[in-house]
């Protein structure tokens, strides 16, 4: 109940550029339309039903999702490096006897992964935030569908530079001799921090690990340039191994994406026209630059997939990349095309400020259009605060809805290109129109939006509908003892609703608008 829209699309960013690009909402359940509010829950998970006052605006943010997944569903993966899993380390990992289940699951990574397989961690941490393109791989997959061709790697459809093998003690047989295989072939392997040293089970182990020795005595290890790395020559291909995962990709040449430098996330993917790019900015701070791309681009479009608009990128070449013109703000995220042949289009408009933020002031009208238990009657603001904090309406603490906020206010008198009005806090997210024209859905940082030719000269009418979070009027009735948790299972906080102080809602501000110039050419 006290999960925003806002959160969600943060969560739903990271899985997209962790390689998910099919997202289900599991948190709603069927309810009898008899049912009283907030109906039969699901027991675990966010409640994505109509209950929910973030219900209204939901819509957006599922729009897009279903523009990211529809660039992210195409094409092929285009990651650099894979990444062994060593399952056989973390099943021989002594966990006690009341933890003989080794859980692979989203929860508890801390236990099961950091914990008991370290290395494999930090490699996965390490490339993450370097900006290697990587997926993991299994036992199976090696022995039955990794295959080397023309000195890379290639399984289901996937093209990849190395298979790094991370820090690990214990290797089937079998697997090791189809990674020696590989490397016979033309491919290059990467051990970190050594070879292993033991093969897994009991059955004839003596037996097995002699095997193991005579299998990585044909890995004559020398010496090489670069300090602390180990290389030999096996078939077509190499086995490199050394402490430092930086030092050893660069060995293998394995180029990277500099934006990760920038805290910028991504993911990449491959087709015949070139690569896609999904970006996140998940910092706190404003992305507005060029950006290095890690493949050599042609041409680069844009697309915004909350808004839905595109156009062609500013691009420049240098001696070692192709570098594209990036604005983000904290929280944004953008779709690039990186092209391997020129293509011509309407041309990506970049903005900038072009004069002092001016506020929105006066007195705001506030009207609750939607939610309850009740819908509480108007009230007037001259000062933006949350509707929970006023103090001789404590009927507001208890409501979970929609509010309409309306001002007047007059157009600047300062010449440009286009103004951005800027929300400044929302709880939990907004609908904005201008002089009665829709101009957007807010249901996620940053809570701005350019107003174009719906702003018009002397008196504008702005209209702002705001909805917070179900978690106020579940704190309510929780503390009245009205039986409200329907769902077979109790799965609830260690801090009860009751315990709760209610959320902030509404329209915090400060609401702004910024002059801006726009232009094509970034320089």
């Amino acid at each position: 109940f006290q999960v925003s829209l806002n959160y969600v699309k943060a969560q739903i960013d990271t899985l997209f550029v962790a390689g998910v690009n099919h997202v289900i909402f599991h948190g709603m359940a069927y309810s009898p339309r008899d049912a009283k509010w907030p109906g039969w829950l699901f027991y675990a998970a966010t409640n994505f039903a109509p209950s929910n006052s973030f219900w209204r605006d939901l819509p957006a943010l599922n729009a897009y999702i279903a523009r990211v997944q529809s660039f992210l569903q195409a094409g092929k993966p285009a990651n650099d490096v894979l990444v062994y899993f060593p399952i056989y380390d973390l099943w021989a990992q002594d966990v006690g006897a009341k933890n003989m289940l080794h859980y692979l699951q989203v929860h508890n990574s801390t236990v099961w992964l950091e914990q008991n397989l370290p290395a494999t961690h930090r490699a996965a941490r390490s490339m993450w935030d370097r900006g290697y393109g990587f997926d993991f791989i299994s036992d199976r997959q090696i022995r039955k569908r990794l295959s080397a061709t023309d000195g890379s790697l290639q399984a289901d459809g996937g093209k990849y530079r190395v298979l790094v093998v991370p820090e690990s003690k214990i290797i089937p047989l079998e697997t090791l001799r189809s990674i020696i295989d590989l490397a016979q072939a033309g491919g290059t392997v990467v051990f970190l921090r050594g070879l292993p040293s033991d093969v897994p089970g009991l059955h004839d182990a003596e037996k097995r690990r002699d095997e193991l020795k005579k299998l990585l005595s044909a890995v004559e290890l020398k010496e090489t340039s670069q300090k602390n790395i180990h290389e030999a020559r096996v078939g077509q291909g190499r086995v490199l191994v050394g402490d430092d995962l930086q030092a050893v990709l660069d060995a293998a040449k394995v180029r990277r994406e500099p934006m990760t430098d920038r805290g910028l996330r991504f993911i990449r993917r491959i087709d015949d026209d070139g690569w896609t790019y999904f970006i996140t900015n998940p910092t706190k701070e404003s992305l507005d630059g060029w950006i290095e791309l890690g493949v050599d681009a042609k041409s680069v479009a844009i697309y915004d997939p909350r808004l839905g608009t595109q156009g062609t990128a500013a691009l420049r070449k240098t001696r070692q990349a192709s570098e594209v013109y990036l604005q983000l703000a904290p929280g944004e995220s953008c779709v690039l095309r990186a092209l391997n042949k020129k293509v011509a289009g309407s041309k990506w408009t970049y903005v900038a400020k072009d004069g002092a933020s001016q506020p929105i002031s006066g007195t705001w009208r506030v009207e609750f259009i939607d939610g309850g238990p009740e819908l509480p009657k108007p009230l007037s603001l001259e000062e933006l605060k949350s509707w929970t904090e006023q103090k001789e309406r404590p009927e507001l603490a208890t409501f979970s809805g929609t509010a309409r906020y309306t001002i007047t206010f007059e157009k600047p008198a300062v010449k440009a290109d286009d103004w951005l009005l800027d929300l400044g806090k929302v709880c939990e997210s907004a609908r904005v129109k201008l002089n009665g024209k829709p101009l957007d859905t807010l249901f996620a940082r940053p809570f701005s939006v350019r107003l174009g030719r719906a702003l018009q000269e002397g008196e504008n009418r702005l209209e702002i509908e705001v909805s917070n979070l179900m978690a106020n009027r579940v704190i309510d009735m929780s503390r009245r003892g009205i039986d409200w948790q329907k769902y077979f299972f109790v799965y609830m906080t260690k801090r009860p609703p009751q315990k709760w102080k209610p959320l902030p809602s509404g329209l915090l501000g400060p609401v702004q608008l910024t002059p801006l110039s726009t232009k094509v050419n970034p320089d």
